[in-house]
């Protein structure tokens, strides 16, 4: 999952699939207006967990990036 000799490129990569939150929002956003309280929870959830892997990945991304300087 994490790459030992990344670069700047896989940095915005990760930056840029973090950007995604806003689209997966949008999809949520529909199950709000559907009134399925217990979708939308798990739906949250499932976010949560997804995006603190993918700011990890980011981060971890950023700390090999200074250290390959």
């Amino acid at each position: 999952m994490f790459k030992e000799n990344a670069n700047r490129f896989d940095l915005e990569q990760d930056i840029m699939e973090c950007w995604n939150i806003t689209k997966d929002l949008d999809s949520l956003l529909l199950a709000v207006e559907r009134g399925d309280e217990d979708q939308v929870m798990n739906i949250i959830i499932g976010l949560r967990s997804l995006y603190e892997l993918k700011f990890d990945k980011m981060f971890n991304t950023f700390e090999q990036c200074i250290r390959n300087r």
